[in-house]
């Protein structure tokens, strides 16, 4: 006992020695300011936490089922040491100094900063408005033998789903909050907040509708798997990032649920000892850990990003692919750490306004994987009363891909993931215990033996896809990802501008980067010194207005926009007086929006007009905008050329032959297109 409480002392002289020396602040905003992850060793005395500067803060209680990698754990070790836990810090040490102490100890096994992971989504224009990657994959022919099941569990850590969405309520088995940022508190078991997991970013929402959106329900689109119990946990959010720490909670939250798949579309951190041991705690649980490789377009071989470069073997990580099999010019590569490709350009989803729309990126790459996987679950243990280990769903997936020409050098399988391939092989196996030939390519197109209502139409012209079938898209609305509406690029103006470089197209380029004081010029503005200033822009031609979205900075003073009017009309706005000519839409509540953060004006009915106008009616304010986007309702597209011959095998499970062009069940309501 002497001998302990002499290491302690040392240990302590030492730490005190260090933090002298250390007396900087933290200056970086990529971690959390005044915490970190910690994991002692199994030789540490009693006490060891308040004696090092820290005081315990995990918001998330540990695990109520042992898990069999616990159930035989020593009960000498001390309780510290079972898991990585989060500390606050309580001496005033910053965060680096705190690690640099810590790692400097003998007891501690792990100490790192709580890093701030980031979503590797990329706005974008619309494209077609057909899921034209279901075929692309092959994911008519694995429905041939599954649409899903209600046996698997898909963890979603990400934030959150609109949990009342019509294509996604009937999937969804329960969710939680973790969200902790800056110095907000977070959600525990015991506040309400712990269990309302609703997505007011969107990002979550829309990954979950490519995983698992139901399917032959009659609505809007259909996720890989149709039938999917959806284990979602929020933790990034509204700005965009999470810490993790409540990533970790998320995976042991999903654990603890017997959860089979986990989809991560976030990432972008350095080496973290302590994710990488939960990764392996999940593989332990037997589950298939998915994630996004980034949008920086780097090689992950020469600068890794984590948790994409982790090697771990029940980890798969992907690479996002476009419509013509090319690897999409954002996303990362990797020939030994980025496993497979997925369609992630331009992939329609639900959204978290309750319809559909576009994104792009790695992030919606993933959700195609873990969905294929969740298939694969899905045969094995509906018809095999098989579960597949995490390790035999990854060989699976990374054996049976479409080879491209640039796969063998940017990925570990060469190609792009089929679905249907890796559908056969399984089962292949399944019954015969053997791993099958290689099969041949599989067409683009196949008839599913129970898809949901679609129709076939030919695409555009020059279209970059063949033929594809995809089910009805029903909505009324498109609510356009942040700088990709209708009037992106169009002139604008406004009643002053705060210097030549904010002028106001500033607030229709396409860049909702909304932070002021990293890049001053970011946004269109109003001169500070006038009163009543205005914001305008027009539309190519007249159309059905349902709504405007408005992005302000997001770092200081967005109270200042409280009380601005969105008006729509067929006239220029050149002064306030037009008001007169203009509907009013609807208004900004008088507390501004929130920490800059996307906020939607909906008009209380659409309002035919070919120009917008936000008026704020104040004296000596700026008004700062850094990007405006429309909600337009059933806007048009291009006719597209006459429906190719559908063959007699195909029109068995489609609908009857569409009238006008629609689809019998939605004949009274006109299907949402996409906006040009």
């Amino acid at each position: 006992m002497i001998r302990i409480k002499e290491k302690v002392q040392s240990a302590l002289l030492l730490l005190a020695l260090l933090h002298i020396c250390s007396g900087a602040s933290d200056r970086s905003a990529d971690y959390a300011p005044s915490r970190v992850l910690v994991r002692f060793k199994p030789s540490a005395p009693v006490g060891i936490v308040q004696l090092t500067g820290l005081q315990r803060a995990e918001r998330i209680p540990p695990l109520e089922k042992v898990t069999s990698r616990q159930a035989n754990v020593d009960t000498n070790v001390p309780d510290v040491a079972l898991e990585t836990r989060i500390y606050e810090i309580t001496d005033g040490a910053n965060v680096l100094s705190k690690v640099a102490q810590l790692r400097s100890l003998p007891h501690v096994e792990i100490a790192e900063p709580d890093y701030k992971v980031h979503l590797f989504k990329l706005p974008t224009d619309p494209g077609f408005n057909r899921q034209w990657y279901l075929p692309k994959i092959g994911a008519n022919v694995a429905w041939d033998k599954a649409t899903g099941s209600k046996k698997v569990k898909v963890c979603i850590i990400d934030s959150g789903i609109r949990m009342d969405h019509p294509d996604l309520a009937g999937n969804i088995e329960t969710g939680w909050n973790v969200v902790h940022e800056d110095d907000v508190p977070s959600a525990n078991p015991n506040d309400r907040t712990f269990r309302n997991y609703n997505d007011t970013l969107g990002h979550g929402t829309h990954v979950a509708g490519i995983l698992g959106a139901m399917g032959n329900n009659g609505k809007g689109i259909a996720g890989m798997s149709w039938r999917v119990r959806l284990l979602v946990c929020k933790f990034i959010a509204d700005s965009g990032s999470g810490y993790v720490s409540d990533a970790i909670s998320c995976m042991r939250l999903c654990r603890e649920k017997g959860a089979h798949i986990y989809s991560n579309s976030w990432g972008g951190v350095k080496f973290q000892k302590a994710l990488e041991v939960e990764i392996k705690a999940i593989q332990d649980a037997g589950g298939l850990f998915v994630s996004a490789a980034g949008n920086s377009a780097a090689n992950l071989d020469v600068t890794p990003s984590y948790p994409a470069s982790f090697d771990a073997p029940n980890q798969i990580t992907v690479a996002a692919s476009d419509a013509t099999d090319r690897l999409a010019d954002f996303s990362n590569f990797g020939a030994k750490t980025v496993h497979v490709a997925a369609p992630g350009v331009n992939l329609l989803s639900t959204t978290s306004e309750g319809d559909y729309g576009y994104m792009s990126g790695t992030s919606m790459a993933t959700p195609v994987v873990a969905g294929t996987a969740a298939l694969l679950q899905a045969v094995a243990m509906n018809d095999f009363n098989r579960t597949l280990t995490p390790m035999r769903l990854k060989r699976l997936l990374i054996q049976n891909v479409d080879r491209t020409s640039w796969g063998p050098n940017k990925l570990v399988s060469t190609g792009r993931i089929n679905a249907g391939k890796a559908m056969a092989a399984m089962i292949a196996e399944l019954q015969n215990g053997a791993i099958p030939a290689p099969q041949p390519p599989m067409p683009k197109v196949s008839p599913p033996l129970r898809a949901p209502p679609v129709s076939v139409k030919a695409p555009p012209p020059r279209s970059p896809i063949g033929a594809t079938t995809s089910p009805p898209i029903i909505g009324t609305v498109i609510s356009p990802v942040c700088g990709a509406s209708a009037i992106r690029g169009r002139p604008a103006n406004q009643s002053t501008n705060f210097g030549p470089k904010r002028h106001a197209g500033k607030a229709v380029n396409g860049n909702c980067f909304n932070d002021m004081i990293a890049r001053p010029f970011t946004c269109a503005a109003t001169d500070p010194a006038s009163s009543f200033p205005w914001w305008t822009s027009s539309l190519e031609s007249p159309a059905e207005i349902s709504g405007v979205r408005l992005t302000t900075r997001r770092e200081c003073c967005w109270s200042s926009i409280g009380g601005a009017i969105v008006y729509v009309g067929n006239t220029p706005w050149t002064n306030r007086k037009n008001a007169t000519n203009f509907t009013e839409c609807g208004r900004v509540p008088s507390s501004g929006i929130s920490a800059g953060r996307r906020m939607t004006i909906k008009c209380s009915r659409p309002v035919v007009g070919s120009h917008v106008a936000v008026y704020l009616p104040k004296t000596r304010t700026a008004l700062v905008l850094c990007e405006v986007d429309v909600m337009l309702k059933n806007p048009a597209v291009p006719s597209s050329p006459k429906p190719p011959m559908v063959p007699p095998s195909l029109k068995k499970v489609l609908d009857p032959p569409p009238k006008n062009g629609i689809p019998p069940r939605n004949r009274k309501r006109t299907p949402a297109r996409q906006t040009k």
